[in-house]
């Protein structure tokens, strides 16, 4: 079915629901919905909710009829009779039944309804009439709160966007979030490796739970058009599967960091704990005063999606991704960071002397930590021109005091380990693999890592 055109009117005059919700509410809803793991994999249904919800709000739901919605969502030729094929009449009682168990399931606090009536396939939107309208689901106490540490998994945002190379996008936002959660005191954040191996599956939320020995999983989806963005994220309890909140964020691509800040803080919230420091600003992700330069942002993330592929060519690409963010923006901290990540990374898969990686590495952590000194990719990093120049004691400060500021840091971790083992604190270093395999507990590198630790 074709792109659904921005609309850029509000609903037509004399829709009693007009007064109540902005079209962008609707759009919000329906797009939560058709996120949601009751329409996932629907798509006959999700094709057709999203057509006729954008025809109402076009001022062409009278126009909704089984001819149209079979040639327009089902692409049926010309020739279609209603009378002969029922394809639309099935679909819609399909719809009807999914749309029942979506707000009776994760959609319960949903302040917005949308329903196909009988016989019609004009939708109509009605306010919930059992409880207020912002009503969530209360978090467990029990469920969340029975371990010190609640440990979490933030699942691949999904890409609602037109172009399939706006995927970089998706993973960079999720990459951005994972990261401002490992700022937050109380939280322990399962490594990427780990939650990625369910991008793009249809698996229980409960299974997930089980399988990361998580409590509380973060998921969402992310649709960009133009210059504006629209991020569904939602908080589920991986204990019993319930979905403990929700939200929809409609913005411009530049306050890209605003919403990550909004999302993080409100999560925070939910989950009943503080961020470090006992601000919410510190949960925001580094990176220097880039608010009004979002292709430079677009950068960062494409060259984090490099790094992710852990290969040659990915750590070469993420390099020069980084290198032109700083080079647009030289107040990005965390690309500054992450650049000196990845020449850490190349001589380890290339042959090519350290040495000749090390004033790199040591400039680039540096100038990272000028501009913000609580990056604690940059401690990290910056420990290992100081291994290099025989400075143990030294190293093993930076590395202490960046896992201090980034505690779910898995290359952290490992990197840390190997110090401790090489300064003969073997049982220590044991300790931080154990660590790295306790936060990639699916991932091949951690299980190897640990390995050879026991080696």
């Amino acid at each position: 079915m074709p792109r659904v055109p921005r609309i850029s009117r509000a609903i037509p005059a004399g829709d009693q629901f007009a007064e109540e919700y902005s079209r962008e509410s609707i759009e919000c809803e329906v797009d939560k919905i058709l996120a949601s793991r009751t329409f996932r994999s629907a798509a006959a249904q999700r094709d057709f909710l999203r057509y006729t919800v954008t025809e109402k709000l076009h001022g062409r739901g009278h126009l909704l009829k089984e001819y149209s919605i079979g040639i327009a969502v089902f692409r049926k030729k010309e020739s279609f009779d209603p009378r002969l094929d029922s394809i639309v009449r099935t679909e819609a009682h399909k719809l009807r039944a999914r749309l029942a168990k979506y707000f009776e399931s994760e959609g319960k606090g949903d302040p917005l309804r949308i329903q196909l009536p009988l016989g019609k396939y004009t939708p109509t939107f009605s306010r919930e009439l059992e409880g207020p309208a912002t009503a969530v689901i209360p978090v467990s106490n029990v469920t969340f709160r029975s371990r010190q540490a609640l440990r979490i998994a933030v699942l691949p945002f999904v890409n609602r966007s037109v172009m399939k190379q706006d995927e970089f996008f998706s993973d960079g936002l999720t990459d951005e979030l994972s990261h401002a959660f490992t700022r937050i005191l109380g939280l322990e954040v399962v490594a990427r490796i780990s939650a990625f191996q369910f991008k793009g599956q249809l698996i229980d939320i409960r299974e997930v739970g089980r399988m990361l020995n998580v409590q509380a999983v973060i998921e969402g989806s992310v649709r960009r058009s133009g210059n504006r963005l629209r991020i569904l994220a939602q908080l589920d309890d991986a204990v019993n599967g319930r979905t403990v909140w929700s939200e929809c964020y409609d913005r411009k691509l530049s306050n890209l960091f605003e919403v990550q800040r909004e999302i993080s803080t409100t999560i925070a919230g939910e989950l009943g704990v503080r961020f470090r420091g006992g601000e919410a600003l510190h949960a925001a992700p580094s990176g220097g005063n880039i608010a009004g330069a979002p292709r430079v942002h677009e950068d960062y993330l494409r060259g984090c999606s490099f790094w992710d592929r852990h290969t040659i060519e990915g750590f070469e690409a993420a390099i020069g991704c980084f290198e032109q963010a700083v080079a647009k923006e030289p107040t990005h901290a965390r690309a500054y960071a992450s650049l000196a990540y990845c020449y850490v990374m190349v001589p380890m898969l290339k042959a090519v002397l350290p040495a000749e990686f090390i004033p790199k590495i040591r400039a680039a952590a540096s100038r990272a930590l000028q501009v913000e000194s609580s990056v604690g990719e940059a401690h990290i990093a910056l420990a290992l021109p100081l291994i290099h120049d025989y400075k143990w004691r030294a190293a093993g400060e930076e590395f202490r005091r960046g896992l201090e500021l980034c505690p779910s840091d898995v290359v952290g971790h490992a990197w840390y380990g190997t110090y401790l083992l090489s300064v003969g604190r073997t049982e220590e270093g044991l300790r931080e693999h154990s660590r790295v395999l306790e936060l990639e507990p699916d991932s091949p590198p951690a299980v190897n890592c640990h390995a050879q630790t026991l080696y």
